[in-house]
């Protein structure tokens, strides 16, 4: 019988004993004290904002659960967590904090040298960002993400969600390699783009020629080929498409649009400003998908293009389809991969799971409670909470309004959806039924085979290697017993596959987690 590598609930479990120690314990609040030099630290920052680049205004130490850090550089982050913020004259804004600023051999507990701290912004429940990672990383590489308690100078600054920094320990943790090229979808608003380049400002993956200048103020990249990569993959999914499973893992990419369009995530590439991603290409030349930036998860941003703002019941009934449907010009990536009808039925199925496991039996309101449970205490002395101190408790189930906005209560907008869902008439689908696949070994390599009822296509993906990327290959029915599908690949020990079957409607995969999770070549 083939191993299953991490089934759900095991994989849940091991990602809390992971952090059960350290940064990212959702168990415990960390401790993060700023020590400024200057009288003037926030004068500061608000310029080194202002400046090309990435300053920092360097402190005098900050200690991380009591540890000290001299010399750590601060600056702020963030878009209009930053900018509605500062200009509603509040205080309490995003940091980013590089622990080894100065002292390049100092890091964190798991080698981290960044904490990225966000200030709750259109979220008065406070669950928001912190749960939506929890949901992603059941299925894809997501970073973790905690509650800190931010002191400045010894004044208490109030609750911040702690999230992972997309730096070498996350890419040696997800991907055993950090040596690829890293690309951040991440505009620059103050951008002025060149006249030679086409007319695009977001970081929609278009194709927009081979000159680096067109792309620089769109995307962020780190690494020796990071613009020609880019540059290769856009080129790809646009001008070749059919070939784009060759170099990106599709079935990672499929589960970031399925939760972004789960939990109404539209600050994402399926929103208005088609940001907040990331892509690595690891040393095999395989793009893997991160998502990023989830605190206005739960409707928290209504911007579907940079002009359609959409109103509660479209929140509600957001389709899994929405700018797919309508052939978005900039949404290639959602029109390339959906045009593939068993891509689009595996995202289907995608969906179908996030809801099944965290949504149709209301696990989500439960740890949404528990969450709003450990942090009440704390929130209630927070000296800049952004909201009425009601908010806290009713945002959950209500709408409330917060920086000129009505931001949805998260049961609100989930209750019809889940609704919605149920209904769908793909989603809701019957999907085929696979039972855990065998492996035989025999003189070519090894024989995989699977029982599969209400099937009309199987498909076995694999990867020869533990390091390689998946290929795709048909299984073949047997003719004495047709809901035995079976298929020979050459795969090495620690090698990886999966199954999905497909229907007139829909697919199911073996494992459901199919992407995150695969079976082992023994």
């Amino acid at each position: 019988m083939a191993r299953f590598l991490f089934p759900l609930l095991l994989f849940l479990a091991m990602h809390l004993s992971l952090t059960g120690q350290g940064l990212y314990d959702i168990s415990r609040f960390s401790e993060i004290r700023i020590y400024f030099k200057e009288k003037n630290w926030q004068e500061i920052l608000d310029s080194l904002r202002d400046s090309p680049g990435e300053g920092r205004l360097t402190t005098a130490y900050v200690a991380v659960n009591g540890k000290k850090y001299p010399g750590a550089g601060v600056r702020y982050k963030g878009n209009s967590s930053f900018n509605n913020v500062r200009k509603s004259g509040q205080d309490k804004l995003p940091f980013n904090i590089k622990i080894n600023h100065t002292q390049r051999e100092l890091l964190l507990p798991g080698g981290y040298s960044t904490l990225k701290l966000a200030n709750g912004f259109r979220d008065p429940s406070m669950v928001r960002e912190v749960f939506a990672y929890e949901v992603a990383g059941a299925y894809l590489p997501a970073p973790k993400a905690a509650y800190a308690k931010v002191f400045v100078n010894d004044a208490f600054w109030g609750v911040y969600t702690n999230t992972e920094s997309v730096d070498k320990p996350f890419l040696l943790h997800h991907f055993a390699d950090t040596t690829g090229s890293l690309i951040k979808g991440e505009p620059d608003w103050q951008w002025k783009r060149p006249a030679s380049c086409p007319d695009k400002k977001l970081p929609t993956l278009n194709y927009l020629g081979e000159d680096t200048l067109c792309y620089q103020g769109i995307y962020e990249v780190k690494g020796e080929r990071a613009w020609d990569d880019l540059i290769e993959f856009t080129r790809t999914l646009n001008q070749n498409p059919t070939a784009i499973e060759q170099i990106l893992d599709v079935s990672q990419m499929l589960w970031m649009l399925a939760v972004n369009n789960v939990l109404v995530n539209l600050d994402s590439y399926v929103g208005g400003f088609a940001q907040n991603y990331y892509l690595f290409r690891d040393s095999s030349g395989v793009f893997h998908p991160v998502i990023w930036d989830l605190n206005l998860a739960f409707g928290g941003f209504r911007l579907l293009t940079e002009k359609d703002l959409l109103n509660d019941e479209a929140l509600q009934h957001f389709s899994p389809f929405a700018q797919y449907r309508e052939r978005n010009p900039d949404k290639p990536l959602l029109i390339h991969l959906l045009d593939n009808e068993l891509n689009r039925k595996m995202y289907t199925a995608y969906c179908r799971t996030i809801l099944e496991d965290f949504f149709y039996n209301e696990a989500y309101l439960s740890r949404l409670e528990e969450l709003q449970d450990f942090l009440e205490a704390e929130v209630s002395k927070d000296p800049n909470y952004f909201y009425p101190r009601a908010a806290f408790r009713d945002n959950l189930s209500m709408s409330v309004q917060a920086h000129g906005e009505k931001i949805m209560g998260i049961t609100e907008l989930m209750h019809p959806r889940i609704a919605y869902f149920q209904r769908h008439p793909l989603v809701s689908a019957p999907a085929p039924v696979i039972e855990a696949p065998v492996q035989e070994m025999t003189p070519n390599g090894r024989m995989i085979k699977a029982r599969v009822s209400g099937a009309k296509r199987v498909w076995l993906f694999y990867s020869e290697s533990a390091k390689a990327g998946f290929r795709r290959v048909p299984m073949v029915a047997d003719a004495a017993d047709p809901e035995i599908w079976a298929t020979e690949v050459f795969i090495l020990p620690g090698g990886r596959f999966y199954v999905a079957a497909e229907n007139d409607l829909t697919a199911a995969l073996s494992p459901r987690t199919a992407g995150q999770n695969a079976y082992i070549a023994k």
